[in-house]
């Protein structure tokens, strides 16, 4: 029940995307997350080049929001992610001035006080995700990333549609989305991602996962589901992260 126990503690996420005005080109679903490790003995000076940093895309007009959350649970603890997201594939060709100019700041103010940095860009699945409209940037987000075997993929993939069929019929009030990284990660892999209001959320809730499955499908389908993710999966890791508006951009709208 190990794989089917983890679904069922996560089973609740949103995008994290920002609503978009209706004049406005609806948003494309890649996500850029950036890993930013910091020195151990440069947290406060990396947070104000950070803010600084920020002002830089402020001063210049950045049409992209820029988000920062702090990992508060898990591996990697206390370091930062930047995410800008909405994005389509030719959105990272334009502006190259911006772009480069950009970089050069970042690498000038914010990276001599981090250990390491590394990037993914993933996309959101939004057949697979239930993200409620009213919800912007919940306070604390519980991620689990899941890494696939390269034959699994499909696999998996097919066992989370029913498990998202099942959960639109019989426990409708569970929010979430699932991403699939597409550029940055080491093999196939997906990404549930849950929005908390508070650490009480991630009490598993009642029905259980399980039983929302079987009524569906029967105990013999959600059986046979539980096996094809524990045998598609390479390796399950989960963290909690907090927002930090101090550390974010958004541009005017």
């Amino acid at each position: 029940m190990r794989n089917l126990s983890m679904l069922l503690a996560f089973a609740i996420l949103s995008s994290l995307a920002l609503p978009v005005a209706a004049e406005q080109p609806p948003p494309g679903p890649l996500a850029k997350s950036i890993l930013l490790v910091v020195k151990t003995d440069r947290f406060p000076q990396f947070e104000e080049a950070l803010r600084q940093h920020l002002s830089f895309h402020r001063a210049n007009n950045d049409p992209w929001a820029w988000h920062t959350w702090q990992i508060v649970n898990g591996d990697n603890l206390g370091q930062y992610i930047l995410r800008t997201h909405g994005h389509q594939w030719q959105d990272f060709d334009a502006n190259p001035d911006l772009r480069r100019s950009d970089w050069a700041d970042f690498l000038a103010n914010v990276a001599p006080h981090l250990q390491s940095m590394s990037s993914t860009i993933a996309t959101l699945e939004p057949g697979l995700s239930r993200w409620p409209p009213e919800l912007t940037r919940p306070e604390l987000v519980s991620i689990t990333r899941f890494e696939l075997t390269y034959q699994g993929f499909r696999e998996f993939r097919a066992a989370v549609e029913k498990i998202h069929a099942a959960v639109s019929a019989g426990d409708p009030d569970r929010h979430y989305a699932w991403t699939r990284t597409v550029n940055g990660a080491n093999g196939p892999e997906m990404t549930l991602l849950v929005p908390l209001a508070g650490w009480a959320d991630l009490e598993p809730r009642q029905p259980p996962l399980s039983t929302v499955i079987e009524q569906l499908y029967g105990a013999e389908a959600a059986a046979a589901l539980e096996q094809t993710i524990g045998s598609t999966v390479r390796s399950i890791s989960s963290s909690v992260v907090a927002y930090r508006a101090d550390l974010s951009y958004q541009p005017a709208p």
